[in-house]
Order: structure tokens, then C-alpha cells, then sequence
């Protein structure tokens, strides 16, 4: 991590950032966005906005963006299974961190180019966790050898298992729900069973759903 103004590499100006957020607003008051997602439309609904169902369109009072503005957090904590790698999202910090998505890699073994296994994202995250410069982990491959609906899962135990600093993983599925909250709430009693509660911290932060 490190933390720095030279750090945030700026284009615009403060006077061209003012005219564009001025802009969005009346673009959101106006025009209004499209939201498919029910719990999203339903919950800026109930906050005041106004909502046409048959359309799924809704405008939303600039004031209304302006108190979430206000109202929004300064600082995100980032989570990891050992509060000593937990990182602070705020201010002027830059963190470091892996990538993810290859789905093919030259095996250092045979030099042969091969479709990524479980076990090449546990080797990755295993090298992840033990390097001092990388502040977060993602699982850099996604595995091939698994069943396609479960993927995002077996990235994600695959990371759990071996590290213990905060973690990301991406669904790139389109349009399904990595783990709704009764998932969660099974897998989560089957861990407690197991004598292992390396899953509280996913609950708020990791677990994906449709965009």
C-alpha cells in the first residue's frame, strides 16, 4: 500500500468535475435509468424516487443522490480471515493486488499450454499470500476442470482455503447469483459444524449477484 497525492492521476478540473456531476443529476432527475433488478427498483421506490413499473424506469430528485452522498461512508474496510491484513479503503491509499480470469496457462512443468486447474489457482494464492507487495488476492486463474455452474464457488473456496488476506473473486457468469443469502446461510452452518468460520466476512462483501 502506499499513500500519496502524487498517487491519483487527475485530467479534470475541479470546475469540470462540478459541470459534469451537474449534469448526471439532471440526467438521473430528468431521463431517469433503466433497473431491472427488483430489490434495487423497489428500494429506491420506497426512498422517494419515482418509479414507472411497466417501463422499469426511474428518476431520481437530486436531493436524493445528494443525501447519499452525504450519508455515504469515508472509509471501506476490506476484509481479510486475519484482521492484521484487513486494508482501508479511504482517502488517497493505493493497494496492490492480483488479478483474474485466465483460463489457460504454460505449465511451468511441461511448457505446454494447458486449461487451468483448481489446484493452478491454490499454487497461485499460496505464492499470493506468502509476497509482502500484494495487499489483496485474487485467484488469477479460474478453474476448467470444475462444473461451470459452481465455478465462481470453487474459485472462491480455492482462495479461502489459502490465504488470509482479504480476497475478490468475479462471477463471470452472465445474469445468475453466486450464493443467495440461503446458500450462504447453509454453507455457513455446515462450516460451523466443521469447526471452521472462515466464511463470516464473505457475507457482506463478497457474495455477488446479477448487474
Amino acid at each position: 500500500m502506499i499513500e500519496s497525492p502524487k498517487a491519483v492521476f487527475e485530467i479534470l478540473g475541479r470546475n469540470e468535475l462540478d459541470r459534469i456531476h451537474a449534469a448526471t443529476l439532471e440526467v438521473l432527475e430528468r431521463i431517469g435509468v433503466r433497473v431491472e433488478e427488483e430489490t434495487a427498483f423497489n428500494l429506491l421506490k420506497e426512498v422517494g424516487a419515482d418509479v414507472f413499473p411497466s417501463e422499469k424506469l426511474v428518476k431520481i430528485p437530486h436531493h436524493l443522490v445528494d443525501e447519499s452522498i452525504r450519508s455515504a461512508s469515508r472509509t471501506i474496510r476490506f476484509a481479510g480471515r486475519n484482521e492484521k491484513y484487513d486494508l482501508r479503503l479511504e482517502g488517497k491509499k493505493v493497494h496492490f493486488g492480483s488479478g483474474e480470469g485466465c483460463i489457460n496457462i504454460l505449465d511451468h512443468e511441461t511448457g505446454a499450454v494447458r486449461p487451468c486447474k483448481k489446484s493452478d489457482i491454490v499454487s497461485a494464492v499460496r505464492l499470493l499470500d506468502g509476497l509482502p507487495n500484494f495487499d489483496f488476492v485474487m485467484p488469477v486463474f479460474t478453474a476448467q476442470d470444475v462444473p461451470p455452474p459452481t465455478l465462481p464457488l470453487h474459485d472462491l473456496h480455492a482462495a479461502l482455503e489459502n490465504t488470509e488476506k482479504p480476497i475478490m473473486v468475479v462471477d463471470f457468469r452472465p445474469r445468475r447469483k453466486l450464493l443467495d443469502q440461503n446458500g450462504f446461510d447453509s454453507c455457513r452452518r455446515r462450516r460451523e459444524t466443521e469447526g471452521k468460520t472462515d466464511l463470516g466476512f464473505v457475507q457482506r462483501a463478497y457474495i455477488t449477484s446479477d448487474p
